[in-house]
């Protein structure tokens, strides 16, 4: 790409003083809500959510439109800690059903691939997976999912929560690829 960038929206600037702020930054993000979420028809379980429940889950998130279970030991037990350090010390299986993957298959995959996301695509033999990011124009992480090559012309990407699908449909949108 060989438009000038305007480097100025990459970083937060204001004029505002905010060293006397005695409320969180952002109140739709911090600190504990005293609401249950409900299990509803708009949001859908992942298949292995009945054993999440019975190896303990207690607390959940939505994920890409499923409840992804995100907590096992109770806080009395030590919370979030204890299972910290299972995840850095001992070894822990997670339920990732809410990962969502996209397939980008056809002559041009090599091409397309290499060119969204910031490794070398080209080096990724088949049935290999690479961490791999994907960036906006400014180089802002839209997102970093697994990219598995199954052939000469096919991937999948393994992708955490985001709209990335609408993004690589828009960036073929002129059909170059």
């Amino acid at each position: 790409m060989s438009k000038e960038f305007d480097y100025t929206k990459l970083k937060h600037v204001t004029s505002v003083d905010q060293s006397d702020r005695k409320v969180p930054y952002n109140l739709r993000q911090s600190g504990p809500t005293k609401v249950e979420m409900l299990i509803s028809t708009r949001v859908r379980k992942s298949p292995y959510w009945h054993l999440s429940m019975q190896a303990g889950c207690w607390r959940a998130t939505v994920y890409n439109r499923i409840y992804h279970p995100r907590g096992y030991v109770k806080p009395e037990d030590g919370g979030a800690m204890v299972e910290y350090d299972a995840i850095v010390n001992h070894v822990t299986m997670w339920n990732v059903a809410v990962e969502r993957q996209i397939q980008v298959k056809g002559p041009e995959a090599e091409k397309f691939v290499d060119y969204v996301i910031t490794r070398d695509a080209t080096k990724i033999s088949p049935m290999r997976a690479r961490y791999v990011i994907l960036c906006n124009a400014y180089g802002g992480v839209l997102n970093d999912p697994i990219l598995l090559r199954i052939s000469k012309d096919e991937f999948w990407f393994s992708l955490s929560d985001s709209d990335i699908g609408m993004y690589l449909q828009g960036v073929n949108a002129d059909g170059r690829f």
